[in-house]
């Protein structure tokens, strides 16, 4: 092993440790971490200068939104579907389930929220910046949730099916990182003028 390699077991043992002491701390800190990541990729994506408040509120949507609503919503279909492991039906119904519900609804906020951040007068909510969110939704939300269903249907069969619960978790924040990267470049495209 190069000396310059971080071995990876004792860091996934330690970040094991703090998702059993601290779940919901550790989940919102490692989707605050990385949405910070995602939108680095994403600006790095998109050209021009790297924008540092829209990094920060990236960071706070991860942490505050993604990272805790997540940790509720996966421990609720958790005991919606106890069996998703050792039945298909289950399985089925689990990322079916969280596709209707989550893939409409988050995505469909992060718009929201990039627009409440980030367009003038900032965290504010007025007439044209409610219509913004609107046009937004028409042009972005239904090819987004195409999208993520086709995403995330295969990455939560993989996770809530197939993988050993021991690396769902590093799984899911894999894809979790690639998902957000693409949400960025979407989340902050302009609307096209009508």
């Amino acid at each position: 092993m190069s000396a310059g390699l971080i071995p990876l077991a004792p860091l996934i043992s330690r970040y094991s440790a703090a998702l059993a002491t601290a779940p919901l701390l550790t989940n919102s800190v490692t989707a605050a971490g990385l949405s910070l990541v995602s939108d680095g990729v994403a600006q790095k994506l998109e050209g021009g200068d790297y924008n540092v408040e829209r990094a920060a509120w990236q960071f706070v949507w991860g942490g505050s939104i993604a990272g805790a609503m997540l940790y509720y919503w996966f421990a609720f279909l958790q005991y919606l579907f106890p069996r998703a492991r050792e039945s298909v039906l289950a399985l089925i119904g689990k990322v079916f389930v969280n596709q209707v519900v989550m893939s409409p609804g988050l995505n469909g906020g992060f718009f929201a929220f990039v627009i409440f951040t980030r367009t003038p007068p900032k965290l504010r909510m007025p007439l044209a910046k409610r219509d913004a969110v609107k046009a937004k939704w028409r042009q972005d939300l239904l090819p987004t949730v195409i999208r993520s269903c086709l995403f995330w249907s295969c990455a939560q069969s993989i996770n809530f099916g197939v993988l050993p619960p021991r690396l769902v978790t590093f799984s899911t924040n894999i894809f979790f990182l690639i998902w957000t990267t693409y949400l960025c470049v979407v989340g902050n495209r302009k609307v096209k003028s009508t």
